[in-house]
């Protein structure tokens, strides 16, 4: 596609330059937006895994070239494979599935419950804060 790294370089320049006053600061408000937006779009996944009449997800792991499904109902594991693009989205889920993992490790009750005790926690701690 490009003949050499300058190429490269170049190309990247004009697209940094056509997003002017793109930043990864983000304010207070926006902060709190995408946190709730991140918890919210976890937990929309992760609810119907729970209960009774819980279903299991599908996740896709691509690893040396080869592809591999699984089907699990783990919330912990359905949580690490979700990617986003934001790297702060990112660092929410991580902070999720590292809090989830020791509230599943404590009270050793199932992951999925877990992932959702911690987000719906985090959503509320973030509201008073």
């Amino acid at each position: 596609m490009f003949d050499d790294f300058h190429e490269l370089q170049k190309s990247t320049k004009r697209v940094l330059n056509a997003n002017i006053n793109t930043t990864n600061i983000l304010s207070y408000v926006d902060w709190i937006d995408l946190c709730e937006l991140t918890l919210n779009t976890i937990i929309g996944v992760v609810e119907p895994l729970c209960g009774p009449e819980a279903v299991n997800s599908m996740v896709i792991y691509s690893s040396g070239g080869s592809r591999f499904n699984i089907y699990s109902n783990d919330g912990i594991h359905i949580t690490k494979s979700i990617e986003f693009a934001s790297p702060i989205q990112e660092y929410i889920a991580d902070t999720l599935v590292y809090i989830g993992e020791r509230v599943e490790k404590a009270s050793s009750d199932g992951t999925s419950t877990a992932i959702l005790c911690t987000a719906y926690l985090l959503l509320g701690l973030q509201k008073r804060i």
